[in-house]
């Protein structure tokens, strides 16, 4: 007879457990934080409205500087099509333009299982700047002494900086946004770091403007211990506007471990 009153206790317990349940409804996979299995379009066009083919985009999950999750390239139209997007960070739409323009990006804000419409993305001219420079007067500088290290830095935007890239025989600026800024200019000389700037300002959209660095070494005064500043001549000149030379070349091969070739579709 105990062992009954047990039992009947027992059931009476979970009964009245489970009548106080609350039962959840079944949830969608798309409501999971993220974007799952979106599309992505839109449209590249220059500054008249004319569409730009060629250009390469790429979605990255979340950051500009993440792995992308899908590489497309605008048609002759100026479209692109990224079918069945899906990230669990809000992903970040980078587009890579020919050099005559400036590169762009946007964060993207979209739903899950929709069609996602950035629209007309309209490109901006981009600046390329061919740069030379030219040491007078002062010590003589080591062969083994780094080149002078050439920044352009936008006016009044210390987060906009520009640091020349050495390309063969010169220095190029690229992707220029701007149209008044400041030449910076450090030489090292062993132990000492000599400083110069002057103002800077050019015309956007162009890329046939070269400028002449004319660094004036007998006019260096110390600042510090370590650092001597000096005064710098601008001068302005007209070159062919060339393609710039991309710093370099990757060619490799990406296999599955053990070496197994990993077969791409046509």
């Amino acid at each position: 007879m105990h062992k009954l009153r047990l039992v009947a206790a027992a059931v009476i317990t979970v009964s009245a457990a489970h009548a106080f349940q609350v039962i959840q409804p079944a949830r969608s996979p798309y409501e999971r934080r993220g974007l799952y299995h979106a599309t992505v379009h839109g449209r590249i066009v220059s500054r008249s409205g004319q569409p730009v083919a060629g250009v390469h985009l790429q979605l990255s999950a979340g950051r500009p500087r993440s792995l992308p999750l899908v590489d497309v390239v605008a048609g002759a139209d100026g479209k692109f099509t990224m079918a069945d997007v899906n990230s669990i960070y809000p992903p970040y739409l980078s587009w890579f333009p020919p050099e005559e323009w400036l590169e762009g990006g946007v964060s993207l804000v979209g739903e899950s299982a929709a069609d996602v419409d950035i629209g007309t993305i309209r490109l901006s001219p981009a600046t390329t700047i061919r740069v030379a420079v030219e040491l007078t007067g002062g010590a003589r500088v080591k062969p083994d002494n780094r080149e002078p290290f050439v920044i352009l830095q936008e006016k009044d935007a210390l987060w906009s900086r520009i640091v020349a890239d050495n390309i063969g025989s010169e220095q190029v600026v690229r992707g220029v946004s701007f149209e008044d800024g400041t030449w910076e200019v450090s030489l090292f000389t062993g132990s000492l770091t000599e400083e110069y700037t002057a103002p800077f300002h050019a015309q956007l959209g162009r890329r046939d403007q070269k400028f002449t660095l004319r660094l004036l070494r007998d006019t260096v005064t110390g600042a510090d211990q370590y650092t001597r500043q000096g005064k710098m001549e601008v001068s302005e000149s007209l070159v062919p506007p060339t393609a710039v030379t991309r710093e370099f070349t990757v060619v490799g091969k990406v296999d599955f471990p053990r070496g197994i070739p990993i077969q791409l579709p046509p």
